[in-house]
């Protein structure tokens, strides 16, 4: 324990007088194409995600370690999104439709996946920070934000979460540990989507029965009429 001690100070003591930067490698993310679909579940068409962030290179520092980004973390997300909500019993499929498709194409890619609606995650924050590495373990934090769209393409409703994980890393494949770190802070935010309210509108909608508009029934009234007819007296 103390040898690695002694390693990772001389590894980030090295840093901080160079000033040195490492890019970062995300993980492929869950095998989401092995899962089956359940059955009576709620499904959602999980649309391309949109990275909102100004900055999408620089995710922050470790001691005077920059940490930089190296791939979109698009896809990651995205299939993030489908394994929570398949763990909150809701069906999840990735869709070629984005935020700014009009709800005529979000109401298609529905039908197209015989979807309840569709589901769109925003980016807006994926950052690493610690002052030390030794005493202050790293902390990933991504922020995202999801809009539920119905199977009409209008917008029923919206919600933000963040996730954070604090932990050390292993700095001999830093780019590789801290990859993982911010993977479990993006999959805590996307847990959190998935047992939001949001969601919970997507299961009641499903759940209720279609209304189908009741035919007008137009009451035919037949009018019989008598016609009397009068004699006239005998002459």
């Amino acid at each position: 324990m103390k040898a690695w001690l002694k390693l990772t100070a001389m590894f980030f003591g090295i840093a901080l007088l160079s000033g040195c930067s490492t890019g970062l490698t995300l993980p492929h993310g869950p095998d989401i194409y092995s899962l089956s679909m359940k059955p009576n579940a709620p499904k959602v068409v999980v649309a391309r995600v949109a990275d909102n962030r100004q900055d999408k290179q620089h995710l922050g520092s470790i001691s005077a370690l920059q940490v930089q980004m190296k791939a979109d973390p698009t896809e990651l997300v995205a299939k993030e999104m489908v394994a929570a909500l398949y763990d909150q019993d809701v069906n999840g499929v990735l869709g070629r439709v984005s935020a700014t498709d009009s709800p005529d194409t979000l109401a298609a890619a529905a039908a197209e996946n015989n979807a309840d609606g569709v589901l769109v995650v925003s980016i807006q924050a994926l950052a690493i920070a610690s002052f030390d590495a030794l005493m202050d373990p790293p902390t990933a934090t991504a922020t995202l934000t999801a809009t539920l769209y119905d199977s009409a393409g209008q917008k029923l409703d919206s919600d933000s979460a963040m996730g954070q994980v604090q932990r050390r890393i292993n700095t001999f494949v830093a780019e590789k540990s801290t990859g993982e770190l911010l993977n479990e802070a993006i999959r805590a935010a996307t847990q959190k989507l998935a047992a939001s309210s949001i969601i919970s509108t997507l299961k009641n909608k499903a759940a209720a029965p279609e209304t189908e508009p009741e035919a007008a029934t137009t009451e035919t009234q037949t009018t019989t009429t008598t016609e009397t007819t009068t004699e006239a007296p005998a002459q």
